[in-house]
């Protein structure tokens, strides 16, 4: 991209970062979130489908003719050929409908299937971050630079979605955590949202692992996350891709290679077997 379609885009997320999360907070002040179940495990929101319409009526404003590809009303668009955004207007519903502050707004630029921009809204802290590439994040209108606060390696396990796995993977699943116990001495959490794909790509965190994920979920944070140095991959350690379905985050390749390893025994026959 040129530096000129860069600052556009720029400019883009300067405005819809800030309505995003004023459209939230007025929201959850007036207590107007209305929670509706999708399955056992997953909610939407009146505030999910608010936030992805603004989000797409800025789009179609600003980069008209561009594809959109989003969660809850533009399920089915494929990520191919030209500019597809990527929408995730609410990630973490189940927290939020629980009162818990973790979700996060995602917004990504795919041109040709690879991506060139990104935009993660963390709804919890009012804050958001982006990037155009260039190896550089910022956090509003500054440059953000990564550091690691303290020692210690914490990393993300998601369970939000091993209730709808078939029951071999639920096993597998636990073999990879179970490896991790064994193997290890990471301190594990579960935000139960791409966040935590954010506060990797932030270093905040170690790492994530995630099985079972949507273009949506991860394709914001992961961008953030290779513009800071992370190493992003699928579970198996081969390049991620838009419609990979599972992914591994982290700061640096001893983490990362220790989650993969954990993923690769515990989807192996032997680390199925010890279940």
């Amino acid at each position: 991209m040129t530096s000129g379609k860069e600052s556009i885009i720029a400019d883009f997320f300067h405005t819809i970062g800030p309505e995003i999360i004023s459209l939230t907070k007025r929201s959850l002040d007036t207590n107007s979130v209305s929670v509706e179940k999708k399955h056992s495990s997953d909610f939407a929101t009146q505030l999910d489908i608010d936030v992805e319409r603004y989000i797409t009526a800025e789009i179609q404003k600003a980069f008209a003719g561009d594809i959109i590809l989003a969660e809850e009303e533009h399920r089915d668009t494929p990520v191919g050929e030209g500019r597809v955004w990527i929408i995730d207007p609410i990630c973490g519903t189940n927290n939020l409908g629980r009162g818990i502050a973790a979700y996060c707004s995602n917004i990504a630029l795919a041109v040709d299937g690879e991506l060139v921009a990104s935009c993660v809204v963390d709804l919890a802290q009012h804050e958001y971050y982006w990037s155009t590439g260039g190896g550089v994040i910022y956090r509003g209108n500054h440059m953000y630079e990564p550091q690691k606060p303290v020692s210690g390696t914490v990393v993300d396990v998601d369970f939000g979605c091993i209730p709808e796995l078939p029951q071999a993977q639920q096993a597998s699943h636990s073999a990879a955590v179970r490896w991790l116990e064994v193997h290890t001495d990471y301190v594990f959490v579960s935000f139960n949202t791409s966040l935590s794909f954010l506060y990797v790509a932030l270093h905040r965190l170690d790492g994530v692992m995630n099985i079972a994920v949507n273009a949506w979920d991860v394709a914001a944070a992961a961008f953030l996350g290779t513009q800071s140095g992370c190493v992003v991959s699928q579970s198996s350690g081969e390049q991620w891709e838009l419609e990979s379905g599972n992914i591994v985050m982290a700061i640096d390749e001893k983490t990362h290679s220790a989650l993969v390893e954990a993923l690769e025994s515990g989807f192996s026959e032997k680390g199925s077997e010890k279940q």
